[in-house]
């Protein structure tokens, strides 16, 4: 690792994911402040270091061309996580214009009801290509790299889970990247007041401070029109989240959830999605004008030992919404 200054920020050995994992019984705080040890003293040469961020950043720009991809990724890794059969999994976004004249700021806010982030899963987010998903079917996300993609919309992304409470930040140092820092109780209790409570309900929490420059040029209006553009069959396909919500700026809401509505033959069947979207108080007495939709498919899906590839599959086909079209042409349709 001395030769080369790269094993330690976990690009090319194991030891930058097992950094700060000696001592299974370690409390998290001392577990985030070992990861930070290792990587401030893991790249010594000016030069190596230049090179390593570098490669962070043409892996940035070269995957995440959209400053709101993260949204995706978001999504992806709440639903790779592990949730109490007590609860429907959830996963919520919002986004918050701020206000310069107080001033409050910007931010997003993305969270979800699981059982809380492990050691293993604070120490793949901390690194870069070990992440904590590796080897198991059944998640998405493999490569350790998909958390990053917050960097291109906040300078300074905060997450708490559990007792885990840190964060990175890249506004001095861009090593930051891969190097956590740990919140002390007065930082958390500067947070949002729904980032608090959301976290002390036990929700895992990632807080994303949005300078108003960024905010002023659009960003904002950007991540919304890429959620508000999700699919209804996306929550369809995902494996664990049942329900998406969305809090947008202006009163404007969104809601999807997925429903199996009942079973036509083995590994088919009739599932729902229901919509509820809030518009804002744009009606004439003033209240929030909303709307309601149910989106019905056909879903044909089979395990990962019934397919040639050995991966799972599922096929959706939209239903017709009209009680009648006998003697109609068919309109056109979208497969997922």
């Amino acid at each position: 690792p001395a030769a080369t200054g790269l094993a330690p920020c976990g690009l090319d050995t194991a030891s930058g994911f097992e950094a700060g994992e000696a001592g299974a019984e370690a409390m998290p705080r001392e577990h985030i402040e070992a990861i930070r040890r290792e990587r401030l003293r893991g790249i010594q040469s000016p030069v190596m270091r230049d090179m390593f961020l570098g490669c962070i950043d043409l892996l940035s720009a070269d995957i995440y061309a959209s400053r709101a991809h993260f949204v995706l990724e978001l999504l992806q890794n709440a639903d790779d996580n592990d949730f109490s059969s007590e609860v429907i999994p959830t996963a919520y976004f919002h986004v918050h214009a701020g206000d310069a004249a107080r001033p409050r700021t910007p931010y997003i806010l993305i969270a979800n009801n699981e059982v809380g982030m492990s050691r293993r899963d604070v120490s793949g987010i901390c690194a870069i290509s070990k992440s904590a998903k590796a080897g198991k079917e059944d998640r998405t996300g493999r490569k350790g790299i998909g958390f990053k993609s917050v960097f291109a919309v906040s300078a300074c992304p905060h997450v708490l889970s559990g007792k885990y409470s840190f964060k990175f930040d890249v506004r001095d140092d861009r090593m930051g990247y891969v190097t956590p820092t740990w919140l002390d109780e007065s930082e958390i209790e500067a947070l949002p007041q729904e980032v608090c409570e959301l976290s002390r309900r036990g929700f895992t929490c990632v807080y994303l401070p949005i300078s108003f420059e960024d905010a002023a040029s659009g960003l904002l209006s950007e991540v919304e029109g890429h959620l508000e553009a999700l699919d209804p069959a996306t929550v369809l396909f995902l494996r664990r989240i049942r329900k998406v919500e969305m809090r947008l700026t202006a009163g404007r809401s969104r809601t999807m959830e997925h429903a199996c509505e009942d079973n036509v033959s083995e590994g088919l069947a009739r599932e729902s999605v229901s919509v509820q979207t809030v518009l804002g108080k744009e009606s004439d007495d003033g209240q929030n004008r909303i709307e309601e939709r149910h989106v019905k498919f056909l879903v044909a899906r089979a395990s990962a030992s019934e397919t040639p590839g050995g991966s799972s599959l599922a096929l959706a086909l939209p239903l017709l919404q009209d009680a009648d079209r006998e003697g109609l042409p068919l309109p056109s349709q979208r497969a997922f």
